[in-house]
């Protein structure tokens, strides 16, 4: 419901059944299961499309982690992960970091694809 409700552009909503899936997931999965990272992703996106940046960075973050666990730093969602968080800082203004997050995301996208 929560990525419906962003494709429509209700990004409050959204961002209520984002957090609902997130803490269902933390109670039947645990803390660090990769799907809790979907649920951190989606987040981060959606607060992102909402301008708070900083949150949204801490949700990436936060997915990044988990990804890199238990996918390894190869991982095509890794990328996913590195390139959001590059929109993310080139928002906030920090484009040395947005590059190195964009060029980790590339590195990993022409190996793998």
């Amino acid at each position: 419901m929560g990525s419906v409700y962003q494709e429509l552009g209700d990004f409050e909503q959204a961002k209520e059944f984002h957090h609902r899936a997130l803490n269902i997931r933390l109670k039947k999965l645990g803390p660090e299961h990769v799907d809790d990272a979907t649920s951190y992703s989606n987040l981060g996106s959606v607060y992102q499309r909402l301008g708070d940046f900083e949150q949204a960075k801490e949700f990436h973050h936060r997915a990044l982690n988990i990804r890199l666990k238990k996918l390894g730093p190869e991982h095509v969602d890794v990328a996913t992960l590195y390139s959001k968080l590059g929109s993310v800082y080139q928002q906030l203004g920090d484009f040395e970091q947005a590059k190195e997050f964009y060029y980790r995301a590339s590195n990993i996208r022409r190996k793998k694809l």
